[in-house]
């Protein structure tokens, strides 16, 4: 179980970190991108890189939250597993 735990909180530490290299990253993409043979504006590229590092950022606040969601939904129910009411309703033959 801990190791699951550990899983999660490593997983919502890279979402920040993919977010954050996103944004340094971001006037590097769109030399790149300019320097490369496509048919795009300079204006129609900044905008498309603008957008990609957005949805990024987005991608990863919705991605921690769910995993905070995920690891208090996960304590809440070891929580409620461990109660005498639960034991006592686990402790009951499946069949009477």
């Amino acid at each position: 179980m801990r190791r699951a735990a550990l899983g999660v909180y490593v997983i919502s530490l890279c979402y920040p970190l993919l977010a954050t290299f996103a944004i340094l990253t971001r006037d590097a993409a769109i030399v790149a991108s300019q320097e490369s043979d496509t048919n795009l504006t300079d204006a129609e590229i900044v905008a498309a890189v603008n957008g990609l590092v957005v949805i990024a950022v987005v991608v990863g606040g919705v991605a921690i939250a769910v995993h905070a969601l995920v690891i208090v939904s996960g304590a809440a129910a070891l929580v409620l597993l461990h109660r005498r009411a639960s034991n006592a309703f686990f402790a009951q033959p499946l069949l009477p």
